[in-house]
């Protein structure tokens, strides 16, 4: 494919530069996807044969998002393209006399359909008489008003009366309701033919117009490249832990949705890490200035008057307010910040899925495998038996790919076995990382109290004290050796006069087998081999003044 420089596409632009071109629209179909955040890339491809001369080409059915500055042509077959533009096109135009007669024929069901409501009450009223006439003269004489009672004659009469008027009244109530259901199946389709009418005088159609020339006959393939917003991808894991080789298998998948209007049936596709909403340019910094403040000027009360009466003067006082701003605020402005959300560390990758996918346009996700790598793990058990009695696996990775792993959801398998759903963060190329593979019945830990005493502290007393005496049993049921850390604590001091004292373990720095942090969170480190037990004490004491009450204890 040629593309014409600027000057020549402007000098063919001119009245009569080149022959009217012939129309054609491309029977084309979608080839390739690159699918972002919040965007896809999209490739149409159409084959056709074209004679010599100037042809316009027309891509239909855009979607409606398609963003009208990214049209881009591509293709083969030694045509030269002149020009490509987005238009939209009205699909129909409203049938005034067909909407007329519709809403001619609803009027007058509506009407139909009022005047049959209104015997179906009326109907309702009979009803109601004759089950009160019915009352009155089967009721109990209780006054000389009452009706005197009816002997056998007039009882068959009257029921006769009554069966043969309930009768009349309840075919009348069927014809009603049948002609009522009519009539609303009648209004319902007069609506929706309505309603369909204006919905296709809304309709419409973006289509490329690509206008291309050929000096020879020519099998040619043009491609148009488009953006759509709205279409996206996430990522998600599968993480397979295995205790026996120490190995853990990351698949990563992408999970893309759109909903453009048009299924993407057996395109390749592609996902890209690329963030095209955040813009390739750095923000730029402005001046930030400090100022002394300067005070606005209390007038007094009679100036205040005066200032009043000023405004009488629009243009006076509108002067005198912009001054008076412009003094006392415009050097104190506040500091104007740009802010943007970028993902820190994450470089730009575009994965190619193998094989063709197809995504259909209904706003599920549909999930397509990008890559399967193999690491290995350092397996650590970890407990914190003050508040779960559980024993739990995790393992620490290193990503040795050579892109990062961007933040999204996993499922979590523990030598085969699903064992829950957890979260990656972001780990770029070379960073580790720990997930965590749930709990394993094969290693246990109690924390079993030994002793929890007050007494007094100090040689003269004065001081009030309380000391907890722990320990812990911890036993490896499992037939491989295993790295266990256990987690307590003591209490953190924030007063001078409450003192903290670890008593047992002994601890005056940092080991491999015992550490602290600053917030007196105790870490024990174990190399237990198969079926070792082991215990250990834990103690500590909290001393204060006596007239002091503490919290927290």
């Amino acid at each position: 494919m040629t593309r014409l420089s600027p000057f020549l596409f402007a000098a063919l632009a001119a009245p009569f530069s080149l022959p009217a071109a012939q129309e054609q629209v491309l029977d084309s179909h979608l080839n390739a996807v690159t699918v972002y955040t919040d965007r896809a890339e999209v490739v149409r491809q159409a084959g056709l044969k074209l004679d010599p001369g100037v042809h316009t080409l027309i891509f239909t059915d855009l979607p409606a998002q398609t963003d009208a500055g990214s049209l881009q042509v591509d293709g083969t077959g030694g045509f030269t393209l002149q020009d490509v533009r987005f238009e939209t096109r009205q699909l129909t135009d409203l049938p005034e006399g067909r909407l007329k007669e519709l809403t001619d024929e609803l009027q007058k069901a509506d009407t139909q359909a009022k005047a049959l409501g209104m015997t179906a009450t009326r109907l309702k009223d009979r009803r109601a008489a004759l089950e009160a006439v019915l009352a009155r003269v089967t009721a109990t004489p209780k006054d000389s008003s009452a009706p005197a009672p009816m002997d056998a004659v007039q009882w068959t009469e009257m029921l006769t009366f009554y069966n043969t008027q309930l009768e009349k009244i309840d075919q009348s109530t069927m014809e009603n309701d049948a002609a009522l259901q009519q009539v609303s199946e009648i209004q319902n389709r007069l609506r929706r033919e309505i309603s369909q009418l204006n919905a296709n005088a809304r309709k419409q159609s973006n289509v490329a117009k690509v206008v291309v020339s050929l000096d020879r006959s020519s099998e040619v393939v043009v491609e148009l490249t488009s953006i759509v917003y709205g279409p996206r991808w996430t990522p998600s894991y599968d993480i397979r832990a295995n205790t026996t080789d120490k190995q853990v298998t990351l698949a990563s998948y992408g999970s893309v949705t759109q909903n453009t209007g048009e299924d993407w049936t057996d395109v390749r596709l592609s996902l890209s890490t690329a963030q095209p909403q955040v813009g390739g340019r750095e923000p730029e910094l402005n001046p930030w200035f400090v100022n002394v403040f300067k005070p606005m000027p209390v007038e007094p009360p009679f100036a205040y008057e005066s200032a009043r009466a000023k405004q009488a003067r629009p243009a006076m006082a509108s002067g005198l307010t912009n001054e008076i701003m412009a003094d006392s605020f415009v050097a104190s402005a506040p500091m104007q910040v740009q802010e943007a959300t970028v993902q820190s560390g994450a470089t730009a990758v575009v994965y190619q899925i193998p094989n063709t996918a197809s995504i259909p346009s209904d706003n599920q996700p549909v999930r397509v495998s990008i890559t399967t790598q193999s690491f290995p793990g350092e397996f650590r058990y970890s407990a914190v038996p003050k508040l779960s009695p559980h024993v739990y696996l995790k393992t620490k990775v290193t990503n040795a790919s050579e892109y990062a792993f961007l933040p999204g959801p996993g499922n979590i398998y523990l030598d085969g076995s699903f064992v829950g759903q957890s979260a990656l963060d972001l780990v770029p190329p070379g960073q580790e990382f720990w997930t965590w593979l749930g709990i394993d019945q094969g290693v246990t830990v109690e924390r079993k109290l030994l002793d929890r005493k007050e007494g007094e502290a100090g040689f003269f007393g004065g001081s009030k004290s309380m000391t907890w005496r722990y320990e812990f049993e911890i036993k490896n049921n499992k037939q491989t050796p295993i790295t266990l850390s256990v987690w307590d604590q003591i209490p953190v001091s924030e007063n001078d006069d409450i003192a903290v004292e670890l008593i047992q373990p002994k601890y005056s720095a940092d080991t491999a087998s015992l550490k602290m942090t600053s917030q007196k969170f105790i870490e024990w480190i174990y190399n237990l081999n198969p079926g070792q037990e082991v215990k250990t004490p834990f103690e500590f004491s909290v001393t204060w003044p006596e007239d002091v009450q503490v919290s927290g204890l």
